[in-house]
């Protein structure tokens, strides 16, 4: 399976794609569309909404991009009202309150942003003012209710599919400051295919034909092997950074997508990684032919490029680094 594609994750603007010149055969690019009949804002702050009318401009597929394992309560406008949104962890100690709906799991660690002394009326708006996302039980009905309308939407405005991030974030399995471990790995993995099942059987009976796409980037190395079968729920899947990383002075490794160039520091590159073989070799015993989009944040030196050659060397034409 021979194409090309786009990957844009958050929200992209018309401005960042006119240029471009680009013809592919599939783009996953995040629009603020849905937000438009929400957030009751000005028109002039959607002037640059990128529509399926656009992405098919110059892709074959239009793709959108959303959030599924977690969600911000301050952005989340998908929901209830930002007050209440709000009140769900009204003490900002990264766990909800009583009042929070079942769904709502407690904030990502993994995921922190500069800090704010204060964001509209609110002098504390989040854990720390720093850690804005908190992880959600996709797989719930009160908030699959939300996941459905959402692709409602999508499917409506002529998207092709959707393309879901954060499936699931591992903190659910970890340790930490603020809890202990919530799921193992085998009842995180039955929850997120228990989810992601009930989203397949939803589009399907709405909209047969509409694409569901996945961030694979934990399922792959973390519960692939757990629930093959979610690879026949899918039509394809995206690993962010498969092949370069970087690590802290503490030894800690971090995606080199974090940092521009992606060269900058670059220590070692994932030689001796066999995810992606052992992928390719999952999915032919499956009989499940799906793209498997690999994206990384790297120029034209011909080191990087050599070395992505390198550790794409016996993969099939399903596999293509964008």
């Amino acid at each position: 399976m021979a194409f090309s594609g786009i990957y844009r994750p958050g929200v992209a603007r018309s401005s960042d794609l006119d240029d471009a010149n680009w013809s592919v055969d599939l783009a996953i690019l995040g629009s603020d569309e849905y937000w438009n009949l929400r957030d009751n804002r000005d028109a002039s702050w959607y002037a640059e909404t990128v529509s399926s009318d656009f992405v098919k401009a110059f892709s074959g597929q239009a793709i959108a991009f959303a959030h599924l394992g977690e969600i911000s309560p301050q952005w989340w406008s998908t929901g209830p009202s930002l007050d209440e949104r709000m009140s769900w962890d009204q003490d900002r100690d990264g766990i909800p309150d009583e009042n929070a709906p079942s769904w709502l799991g407690p904030v990502n660690l993994k995921w922190k942003v500069p800090y704010e002394p204060k964001w509209q009326n609110y002098s504390e708006f989040s854990y720390q003012n720093q850690y804005p996302l908190y992880m959600v039980r996709f797989w719930e009905d009160g908030f699959l209710n939300y996941v459905k309308e959402e692709i409602l939407y999508y499917q409506k405005r002529g998207w092709d599919g959707i393309f879901f991030d954060t499936v699931p974030p591992t903190q659910w399995t970890e340790v930490n400051n603020l809890h202990p471990s919530i799921y193992s790995w085998d009842e995180l993995a039955n929850n997120a295919y228990y989810g992601l099942k009930r989203i397949r059987d939803f589009i399907d009976s709405t909209f047969p034909g509409f694409k569901l796409f996945i961030n694979g980037s934990v399922l792959v190395p973390s519960w692939m092997n757990k629930r093959p079968d979610v690879f026949h729920l899918l039509d394809g899947i995206v690993l962010e950074s498969k092949v370069f990383f970087g690590s802290t002075a503490s030894g800690e490794y971090v995606a080199h997508g974090n940092e521009f160039p992606a060269h900058s520091k670059l220590q070692h590159w994932l030689k001796n990684s066999t995810d992606l073989q052992n992928l390719s070799v999952l999915l032919d015993g499956l009989g499940v032919d799906i793209p498997v989009l690999l994206t990384e944040y790297v120029d034209d030196l011909p080191e990087i490029a050599a070395a992505t050659a390198l550790s794409m060397n016996g993969l099939d034409g399903n596999f293509r680094l964008i």
